[in-house]
């Protein structure tokens, strides 16, 4: 069987647990040095088995249920959030001036069809197939692109 040391988490039980029965330092070095005499009373040298039996013991000392495991939080089903309507609205007024300024009228009535493939480009070079599928973050950075984009044309 090989030694594994105990976790971050384990040793916060302990000196959590310690606390709450108004143990001081060297009192729980004591209670340790009871229970692990080959240990010194250290807890640097506990094993991660050992620090289990600890707790557990400290619980039963301190009146509590012994439960080692919990439930963890649920997990968040994406990375982050879907792209907001408003972040939708302003890329597509952003991409469609751009798309005016480009072409100055001479294909009026087909900006916004224009703007769209704009935004689907960009949404494409950052591994996204449509605008529309693009999460917070990446509709950030595309609205950002934009802005680019139009004051590159406003300099010209």
């Amino acid at each position: 069987m090989t030694f594994q040391p105990k976790t971050v988490a384990q040793l916060r039980c302990i000196w959590g647990l310690a606390k709450k029965m108004d143990m001081s330092p060297d009192e729980l070095h004591d209670f340790v040095k009871k229970v692990y005499p080959e240990g010194g009373g250290h807890l640097s040298t506990m094993s991660s088995t050992e620090a289990k039996q600890l707790i557990k013991l400290l619980k039963e000392k301190a009146g509590q249920p012994f439960t080692m495991y919990w439930k963890p939080r649920a997990r968040k089903k994406y990375k982050s959030q879907v792209m907001e309507t408003a972040q939708r609205d302003k890329a597509f007024l952003l991409a469609r001036e751009i798309m005016r300024s480009r072409y100055r009228g001479a294909r009026e009535g087909i900006e916004n069809k224009d703007a769209w493939d704009l935004l689907h480009k960009l949404a494409r070079r950052m591994d996204v197939p449509y605008f529309h599928r693009c999460n917070n973050k990446q509709a950030s950075a595309i609205i950002e692109a934009l802005k680019a984009i139009r004051k590159k044309n406003l300099t010209k």
